[in-house]
């Protein structure tokens, strides 16, 4: 069993809420055609990777975070 520090979980949290406020920033400031664009760029990227190296290699599935990521950025600036 895993024993988790104070520590960790206070770091967790403010790494935690730093992301999401820059998030928050983010959002307001991105064009969304510039977002789309990234969106699209970084798919190809995913496809391209995971083609060469696998589904589930580290590469592959760090790039599929990172679309991730900016599909969220979009979801956020659609509701906006």
């Amino acid at each position: 069993m895993m024993t988790i520090k104070n520590d960790d979980v206070t770091e967790d949290l403010n790494s935690f809420v730093i992301d999401h406020l820059i998030d928050i920033w983010m959002v307001e400031d991105i064009n969304i055609n510039d977002l789309i664009e990234e969106i699209e760029e970084k798919r190809d990227e995913m496809f391209e990777l995971a083609y060469k190296n696998g589904f589930t290699s580290e590469i592959t599935v760090a790039c599929s975070q990172q679309l991730d990521h900016l599909l969220n950025l979009l979801d956020k600036k659609t509701s906006l």
